[in-house]
């Protein structure tokens, strides 16, 4: 399946996410997991001595996008995890 238009839609998309999570204003660290169904991009920050907190964004959005305005607040109390849809931009 192909995710992308096109390779300027591709890269118009990766650098707003990058935009986004720039505006977190939190150290993290992003990472692809492998599941059983695919791979998944997931977005870490918070203190790991913190209790988790796994976050899921809703339908056509991405965890850049949706936790922007309460990632920091988050990462101050928890180890946030966001994961983004698996196959998703």
């Amino acid at each position: 399946m192909k995710i992308y238009k096109s390779e300027a839609a591709k890269k118009n998309v990766l650098d707003t996410y990058d935009k986004l999570l720039e505006m977190w204003d939190v150290d993290k660290e992003e990472r692809d997991v492998p599941t059983t169904f695919g791979k998944t991009h997931v977005i870490i920050c918070g203190d790991k001595k913190y209790p988790p907190l796994v976050l899921f964004h809703g339908v056509g959005d991405n965890s850049a996008l949706m936790w922007l305005y309460n990632a920091k607040a988050w990462a101050q109390k928890f180890r946030v995890v966001a994961a983004d849809t698996i196959g998703g931009p």
